[in-house]
């Protein structure tokens, strides 16, 4: 039998910060207890508050092509030193570098830019409309 992936990979995230400093977070950083085992912090009903047991609404999705490959390069250098009259030294170096599995990153879900930047000849896309980047919500990065 032949493994066939799907077209698509796909994971959501979810991110937990709680900062010391705030008294709401120093006591839900004290009730943390330890575990060895991290899972069993999602099953501890003590602080389910904390820790949601359920998909929370929103966050970013990743999406990772089927026929991605792990990225690699190819460098090449090549040096000569020679000796020239006086006591001098000629060194003459070359690097070649070329990316045969580059990795691409797209935000999917970002509006089109609201307008563009020049500088000199180089003209690049300027988000301005930074309230309303995103196509869809709760969604964010994409």
């Amino acid at each position: 039998m032949v493994y066939k992936p799907a077209i698509q990979q796909r994971m959501i995230q979810y991110q937990l910060v709680i900062n010391h400093g705030s008294s709401s977070n120093n006591a839900k950083l004290a009730r943390i207890p330890f575990e060895t085992d991290a899972s069993q912090l999602l099953q501890n009903s003590a602080i389910t508050d904390i820790f949601p047991t359920a998909n929370p609404e929103g966050g970013r999705i990743a999406s990772i092509d089927k026929d991605f490959r792990l990225p690699q390069v190819w460098r090449t250098s090549l040096g000569f030193d020679i000796k020239l009259p006086l006591e001098m030294m000629l060194t003459i170096e070359g690097i070649y570098t070329n990316d045969i599995n580059a990795i691409n990153f797209e935000n999917i879900n970002l509006q089109d830019a609201a307008s563009t930047i020049v500088e000199g000849s180089n003209e690049r896309p300027y988000m301005s409309n930074y309230s309303t980047r995103y196509m869809t919500s709760p969604y964010t990065d994409v």
